[in-house]
């Protein structure tokens, strides 16, 4: 039997990939523990709205971060590709589990202090 945690480890893997579509694909095909209905069910999601779905996600924590901290709001507007490419590498780090601004914040604050270490 398969726990809910599986289902939605499969759906947030796809949600935070860069190809959603693709991503939903492959952790299907890869995670041993999804049921045959499991896997069924989430073959059947549609592709235009998994991909929508995706984008709101991250653009929901794009905004997290920026609404919380000030300085990184500023670089976007200033230098947009150089926030782009501290973005993308802060996300591909940490793992999205903030729900406030301020959270989210914090958690760019101090990953960016392990990757001054």
């Amino acid at each position: 039997m398969t726990m809910l945690a599986d289902v939605q480890r499969v759906l947030l893997r796809a949600m935070l990939a860069d190809d959603p579509v693709a991503a939903l694909g492959d952790s299907i095909a890869q995670e041993g523990d999804l049921s045959d209905d499991e896997r069924a069910a989430l073959r059947k999601i549609s592709r235009e709205g998994l991909v929508m779905t995706s984008l709101l996600v991250k653009k929901l924590r794009f905004e997290r971060l920026a609404h919380g901290e000030a300085d990184l709001e500023k670089l976007f507007e200033r230098e947009p590709k150089a926030f782009l490419r501290l973005y993308q590498n802060y996300t591909g780090a940490v793992p999205p589990t903030a729900y406030f601004p301020q959270e989210e914040a914090d958690l760019f604050r101090q990953w960016q202090k392990q990757q001054s270490e």
